[in-house]
Formats: structure tokens, C-alpha cells, sequence
């Protein structure tokens, strides 16, 4: 427990630094990009604004989860066609049709915080309550061929469990996912107040995605 306080602390004190710009390793100005918020230049910038994100969103409530993921579920509607259409154009992999049934899949049946079960354990020992917890600042991998579902069904899921996520994206879905991570980001901040809980960087890449894996 000490070990586990003494690193929440240091990285709470890692990412004031960097927001505050004291840190060597990354400057305040490296904030996301003009006109997309979620979207930023470099890894180590997106992480550090998802790290302080999630750091607010660990204190809220699952309601809080909740409301969020229902924003994402209800905003996304609309844009089933259009995400399919922007999939295809960019990828050219599969078909419309189909990519539209999949993110109506996606929506309707990717669990939210009603798969966050408290379970209780009796004996004569006594008893033990467990409740799952957040892990922090989640790094996802995702692929060209369907981008789109995979960010949103990610997206619920992680922040279901209060995470915040890095997605390091398929070069080759760039385009789509780059706009996609930033509507996610937006429709997030608009219902719950919290910026940055969803990211990505411009131009991502095979060193980028290592980047992520490595760091701290």
C-alpha cells in the first residue's frame, strides 16, 4: 500500500511538472492541436493530458462513467453512416454495409459500468469485498481494418472502468481515427467536464506505437 501511494505521488508530481512545463522532457505549449482537442504532437504530451484527466475521473462517480458513455453511444448514432463511408474511403477494406451493422453493433452491445460487479467472499475467517478499480492510462493498439468500431467499443469499455486511453492508430487509418478520437474526446468533455480523457497524436507510426509501449 505504502509502494502503491508513493507511486500515485510521484506521478501526480510527474504530470504537474510537465503541465506546468517544468519538466525537460515536454513543454506546456505542446498542448493538443488547434480546433482538436484530444490530438496532440507528440506521445509523451497525449499521455501526460490523459494522465491528469484520469486523475479527475478516478474521483467520479460510476453515474459519472455512465453519463459519459451514454453521450458517446447517442452522439455516435448519427454518424454511422458517415464513419462507415470515411472507413471505407480511407482503408478501402470491406463494405459499407457491413461496416455500418458492425458500429450499430458496437453502440448497442459493448458493455458499460453494468459489467463493473462488486463480489463478496464469507468464511470463518471473516470477509473479503472486491471491487474492481481503474489501472490508469490505458495504451491501445488498434488496426485499419476496422478502426472505427474498435475505437468506440475501446473507448466505452475503458472509460467504463475509469481509464483514461491513448490510442496509438493504424497509419493507414490515420485520417479517420485522428477525426474520431477528437469527436470522442469532445462529446466526453461535454457531457462530464474533463478534457483529454480520450487521445491520440497527428501522425502516428511504428516508432510511435513503441514509444507507447515503453513508456512509464
Amino acid at each position: 500500500m505504502e509502494n502503491k501511494q508513493e507511486l500515485e505521488r510521484m506521478i501526480r508530481s510527474m504530470v504537474m511538472n510537465i503541465m506546468n512545463g517544468t519538466d525537460t522532457g515536454v513543454s506546456a505549449s505542446e498542448g493538443s492541436l488547434p480546433d482538436e482537442p484530444g490530438v496532440f504532437s507528440t506521445v509523451n504530451a497525449a499521455v501526460a493530458a490523459a494522465k491528469q484527466a484520469q486523475i479527475q475521473f478516478e474521483e467520479c462517480t460510476l453515474a459519472t462513467r455512465g453519463k459519459a458513455i451514454e453521450a458517446i453511444r447517442q452522439s455516435m448514432r448519427p454518424l454511422v453512416n458517415k464513419l462507415a463511408q470515411m472507413t471505407y474511403d480511407e482503408t478501402g477494406m470491406g463494405r459499407v454495409a457491413d461496416k455500418i451493422i458492425k458500429l450499430n453493433l458496437t453502440l448497442d452491445k459493448t458493455p458499460g459500468v453494468e459489467d463493473l460487479v462488486t463480489e463478496c467472499e464469507t468464511g470463518d475467517n471473516g470477509m473479503t469485498l472486491y471491487e474492481l478499480s481503474p489501472y490508469g492510462v490505458i495504451g491501445a493498439v488498434t488496426p485499419s481494418t476496422n478502426p472505427s468500431e474498435t475505437l468506440i467499443c475501446n473507448a466505452i469499455g475503458m472509460l467504463a472502468a475509469g481509464n483514461a486511453i491513448f490510442f496509438s492508430v493504424h497509419p493507414g487509418a490515420k485520417k479517420l481515427s485522428r477525426w474520431l478520437v477528437s469527436e470522442l474526446n469532445k462529446i466526453v468533455a461535454d457531457a462530464i467536464g474533463i478534457n483529454n480523457l480520450i487521445v491520440t497524436i497527428a501522425e502516428p507510426s511504428i516508432e510511435a506505437a513503441q514509444e507507447m509501449m515503453v513508456h512509464p
